[in-house]
């Protein structure tokens, strides 16, 4: 937050007075100060705003001494600094906060002054009337180590006197400039760094701020040469995976769009010498589209099988996917072209994947070959003036992973591999960025500090920031003043700064005088030179311990061996999808292509993100894989032999060829037969087939049939629990009963002819009266 805006929060809470001097003045000069008691007291109701020459109703200005005017745009977004640790240290032991605003100048000169602006707020709930500020300086840093050593109030020579300041109310805050006389800065060195302590008083306890001086009497050293590299890569939102054309683009408007993140590095670094790490994914396609292509479209584009498997011709790449049209990804692919006019650019492998994370879950080689495969659409898209193909590791590679990425790449190895300096150099001091691995694979090693520093760009106060940049760089070059050097500064993936100060960081050190700025392609070509140093991979004894290291703490990946298996079940799905699809057919190879982003580095430390876009992504495999289906059906089979009618359901796009049908009756004693052979068919698109199936009826009673749509490899497609149930009766049961019945019948007819042919036709009776004389 700027003091302006910080003032102006302090003036909400309380009615101002007008009838207040509209000035307060607070200024340090030669152990001096201008007594605040000119204006008498400050009362608790007023918010002090001691800006020199700004009254309380004016606004601050939007430069202060020291810093450049373009750091005045700040981002709507300022983020929180991932590295406090590497910023100015603070305590508030006397609940008051103490802020650093500037130092001017940056870098400490023999004969001129520093001027010190710091913004002290009452954090506590009473009016502070007693508190006072004290400035320190402590002896030059000898190394790295001891910048990162706290500094204790007593260990550092206090070169002003107590400086009363003026009561603040609880809440208030209050904006004072330091000036620094030069003979109170002990330049003991040709170059250096001071630790520099403002305290503030009050009572026995006190706050303190600390930061760094870095001076320069004589230039007595080789400067460094000093290369920067920022990724550009998309968010971890997982709305870009959606099917929904509406959703998606609104999700790439937001992560590419004004504003954005992606936004926010471009416009920090337009002026600089930047080098842009630029993942493909980001790329829209150059023809807008409105519809769906078509899949009989003359525009061939390579079948999942293709992406996969099968390599291209040397030296012809495969053509391109023909996205749906992103408004916001064409004009970021237009700005990038811009930008690589004048920035070189590195390009990762489509969707950035987390190679590290994938081979420690041993994946297959051929999953690692496709991820790692270029299309050469980057270069062909944005035409940069310099243009390398790199592998960048979120985490370090031990040499059986770094054997393994060389395998994938096969004949096409990438220009260098991005890896941690500590990762490939011996302890001790900072090496050169530029290094060779014995077996001729080529090194630029990242200094992890000062990309953390580089990472704290998010914040919106760029003074420590810059502070603590210029130390470290004169620390490194304290080690050794007369050796060139390179050296290689690179922002994490989920870089996200605030764009003001990401441009002031730049701009003072492209004026750093022990500052070299170069391109970091220059890193590559020395890398390659007779006598780039050597490579060393302290990460195999590392990975002994089974905790990969993350120089730029990012955060853990989302991905385990159960997860990847699952993507990998997909993978394969959609492969035998579009082995029944026409070649070209876009739909399996669009889905195929976001599948894989699940296996990007962006999701790091973005668990939630990741299962989201897993399920986002999961319903569109499904989704694609159900449309070729058997229509679930209740027959009856009243009948000893016959045949049954199967419909099976195409609902995609495009037509399907030698999809395998096949009947499985289920049960122990199956009540039907059916042949086992499959059926082979073709259906249209959108359109459904009829399968006449010969069965036999065994017994009678309900059946059970599963139908099952495979591929020719035997990916199952459609839903996996499709079944027919049937209601057997054969025939053949009734004619027995038929037969039986028949018999019965003849038999009762002529027992009772029998019986009717037995009978006498003259009753006893009858018989008596006739005369037998």
């Amino acid at each position: 937050m700027t003091s302006q805006q910080l003032s102006r929060l302090s003036v909400s809470r309380w009615p101002q007075r007008r009838w207040l001097p509209s000035a307060l003045t607070v200024v340090i000069v030669c152990g001096s100060l201008a007594p605040a008691s000119a204006f008498g007291s400050i009362s608790s109701s007023v918010t002090v705003s001691t800006v020199s020459g700004v009254g309380m109703d004016d606004p601050l200005p939007s430069e202060v001494p020291g810093t450049p005017g373009d750091a005045a745009s700040r981002s709507d977004r300022p983020g929180n600094p991932p590295h406090p640790d590497l910023l100015p240290r603070t305590n508030t032991a006397a609940e008051m906060h103490i802020r650093l605003d500037s130092v001017s100048p940056s870098v400490v000169a023999p004969g001129s002054p520093v001027e010190v602006r710091v913004t002290i707020s009452n954090e506590s709930k009473s009016e502070a009337a007693d508190a006072k500020l004290k400035v320190r300086i402590g002896r030059p840093a000898g190394s790295r180590s001891e910048l990162d050593n706290e500094q204790r109030p007593s260990a550092l020579s206090q070169v002003l006197p107590d400086l009363p300041i003026m009561t603040l109310p609880a809440g208030a805050s209050t904006s004072i400039p330091i000036t620094i006389p030069a003979a109170k800065i002990p330049l003991s060195k040709p170059f250096g760094v001071l630790p520099l302590m403002v305290e503030v008083t009050r009572g026995r306890q006190s706050s303190t701020l600390t930061t760094f001086l870095p001076f320069m009497q004589v230039k007595e050293f080789e400067p460094l040469s000093l290369a920067v590299t920022v990724p550009v890569t998309p968010d971890a939102n997982p709305q870009l995976n959606s099917a929904d054309l509406a959703v998606q683009e609104n999700a790439w408007a937001q992560s590419t769009g004004s504003g954005s993140r992606v936004d926010r590095i471009l416009s920090g670094t337009a002026n600089s010498q930047v080098t842009y790490a630029v993942d493909p994914a980001l790329l829209g396609t150059n023809t807008p589209v409105t519809s769906t292509p078509s899949p009989t479209s003359p525009a061939a584009t390579p079948s999942v099988n293709a992406q996969n498997g099968s390599k291209d011709a040397p030296g012809t790449p495969p053509p391109e996917l023909p996205l749906p049209h992103s408004p916001s990804r064409a004009a970021l692919t237009s700005r990038l072209a811009t930008a690589a006019k004048n920035h070189p650019v590195w390009e990762l492998p489509q969707d950035d994947p987390d190679l590290a994370q994938v081979m420690r879950s041993e994946s297959p080689p051929p999953l690692l070959e496709r991820l790692v495969r270029s299309d050469g659409q980057l270069g062909r898209r944005l035409s940069p003036s310099s243009l390398k193909k790199v592998v960048w590791p979120q985490t370090s590679l031990t040499s059986s992973e770094r054997r393994q990425v060389a395998g994938a790449h096969g004949k096409a190895a990438p220009d260098a591999l991005v890896l941690p300096l500590s990762e490939t150099q011996e302890p001790g001091t900072t090496g050169d960025a530029s290094r060779r691995f014995g077996d001729g694979t080529k090194v630029v090693a990242y200094d992890e500090k000062l990309s953390r520093i580089l990472a704290n760009s998010s914040t919106s106060s760029s003074a420590g920031l810059v502070q603590r940049f210029l130390a470290e760089t004169m620390a490194i070059l304290q080690e050794s003043p007369g050796r060139a050097r390179r050296v290689l500064a690179v922002a994490p993936r989920n870089f996200d700064p605030d764009s003001g100060t990401l441009a002031t960081l730049m701009k003072t050190i492209s004026g750093t005088p022990w500052v070299r700025p170069v391109d970091s392609t220059s890193l590559i070509a020395a890398a390659g030179e007779p006598d780039a140093a050597t490579a060393v991979s302290s990460a195999d004894a590392k990975s002994a311990t089974g905790v990969p290291g993350d120089p730029l703490q990012v955060g853990a990946s989302p991905l385990n061996r159960q997860q990847l298996s699952e993507v990998r079940d997909d993978l394969r799905r959609l492969e035998g999808l579009a082995a029944v699809l026409p070649a070209g057919a876009p739909s399996p190879a669009i889905v195929h292509k976001v599948n894989l982003s699940l296996l990007s580095t962006r999701w790091r430390g973005s668990l939630d993100a990741w299962r989201e876009a897993k399920r986002v992504t999961g319903e569109r495999v499904n989704h694609l894989i159900g449309g070729v289906s058997v229509a679930p059906t209740q027959v009856n089979f009243f009948a000893e032999s016959g045949t049954l009618q199967v419909t099976v359901v195409n609902t995609l796009d495009s037509e399907v060829r030698e999809v395998r049908l096949r009947l499985v009756p289920q049960g122990r004693s199956p009540r039907l037969r059916v042949p086992r052979e499959p059926y082979l068919l073709t259906i249209a698109a959108r359109s459904r087939a009829v399968v006449k199936v010969p069965a036999e009826a065994i017994a009678a009673g309900p059946a059970v049939v599963s139908a099952e749509v495979s591929s020719p490899s035997g990916t199952r497609l459609g839903a996996q629990d499709t079944t027919l149930t049937i209601q057997v009766q054969p025939t053949n049961g009734w004619l027995i009963l038929a037969l039986g019945g028949a018999a019965g019948a003849v038999f009762l007819v002529g027992l009772l002819r029998t019986i009717r042919r037995n009978r006498p036709r003259l009753s006893a009776e009858d018989l008596k009266e006739i005369d037998i004389e």
